[in-house]
């Protein structure tokens, strides 16, 4: 995703991602992110956010799960769970 860019991915149901995401900008998930394939990574670059806006599972297909590469603010902003 391009810097200043948003995706909001939200209800209703899980969605699914086919690849690994490079975040740029602003990604909020309010619903299951399910990442459909091993080895993928959400990569949040400098100065990008990924918001979790509810209590909900990112899970990956994969036995090697899913890589989560910060060097941006990755929060969860509402929801009770931890």
């Amino acid at each position: 995703m391009a810097h200043g860019s948003t995706l909001a991915i939200g209800p209703p149901g899980t969605k699914y991602l086919g690849a690994s995401i490079t975040n740029a900008g602003t990604i909020t998930v309010s619903d299951t992110l399910y990442f459909g394939a091993s080895n993928l990574q959400e990569i949040n670059q400098p100065g990008a956010l990924f918001d979790v806006q509810a209590d909900v599972q990112l899970k990956s297909a994969g036995s090697s799960g899913l890589q989560i590469i910060n060097a941006g603010t990755f929060r969860k902003s509402a929801g009770t769970g931890i």
